[in-house]
């Protein structure tokens, strides 16, 4: 939320359709207007449930202070240590 996607392309599970995700959410977010961008900046993130899944996968139901009423969910994976971001799961819901 804060525009900054080359730390956030670090949190990314790194596989050509996440990139391929990664790529189409910075072009769209990055069309929004400016207000809207500066509202992002200033919100908060809001986490509504965490569902374990294994100890190694979470699906995380957060949503924001900017958009309040829509919700997300972030399938979190752990590899070697590190937790990463699977967006398939965010566009597809399939684990």
């Amino acid at each position: 939320m804060q525009n900054d996607f080359k730390e956030a392309e670090k949190l990314v599970l790194k596989e050509e359709t996440n990139k391929q995700y990664f790529d189409l959410f910075k072009k769209e977010f990055e069309s929004k207007s400016s207000a809207d961008l500066e509202s992002y900046k200033n919100a908060e993130i809001i986490i509504n449930e965490i569902s374990p899944v294994s100890d190694s996968v979470s699906i995380i139901n957060y949503s924001n202070s900017f958009k309040r009423d829509k919700s997300n969910k972030l399938k979190m994976v752990r590899i070697n240590g590190e937790w990463l971001v699977d967006l398939k799961y965010t566009f597809s819901g399939n684990l």
